[in-house]
């Protein structure tokens, strides 16, 4: 077995990368209208994009194995119980079955979103491969922050939280 050690040259080059494709796909997000889509939530309630129109909507795409996702429930839950008044509706899409994140994930990850499972479609449709993804939408519609990946650690709760906060207010002060 031969071990091979990556040089820090190569390792800083390989993140460079990851942050110039990070930007030019927060770039394609940005600004774009919200696709149209009609889904059911686990507890029934139907979504669809149309009857979002007018609210600022939080979107998040994740799943129950993904250690980022995981890390970073707690500040979206704050996010939840911090707007919870003001209109912002939030929605968590994973491609997993409602089995599994009703009985065997939220007992112990407690996730305040609107949360919509078997949504394989909606990932495609809004373009995500990595995980977690977040999108902020204005009330027109119209993607206003955009970001995907996360770290796994104790820090992570609150980095989203002082991601998405700011993109909140600022359509909330706007409106």
């Amino acid at each position: 077995m031969k071990i091979v050690k990556a040089d820090t040259g190569t390792a800083v080059a390989a993140n460079q990368k990851l942050d110039q494709i990070e930007t030019a796909w927060r770039a394609c997000a940005m600004g774009k209208k919200l696709p149209d889509f009609e889904v059911l939530t686990i507890t029934g309630e139907q979504l669809t994009s149309r009857l979002l129109f007018g609210k600022v909507v939080v979107i998040n795409f994740w799943f129950t194995h993904c250690a980022p996702c995981i890390a970073e429930m707690p500040g979206l839950n704050q996010l939840v119980n911090e707007y919870d008044r003001k209109g912002v509706v939030f929605i968590g899409f994973t491609f997993e079955s409602k089995r599994t994140v009703v009985e065997d994930f939220f007992p112990h990850h407690p996730f305040g979103f609107k949360v919509v499972t078997e949504a394989s479609a909606m990932e495609k449709l809004f373009g995500v491969t990595d995980y977690p993804t977040t999108f902020v939408v204005d009330g027109q519609g119209k993607v206003i922050e955009a970001w995907s990946g996360g770290n796994a650690g104790s820090e992570a709760a609150g980095d989203v939280y002082r991601k998405a906060k700011p993109a909140i207010d600022a359509i909330l002060g706007s409106n």
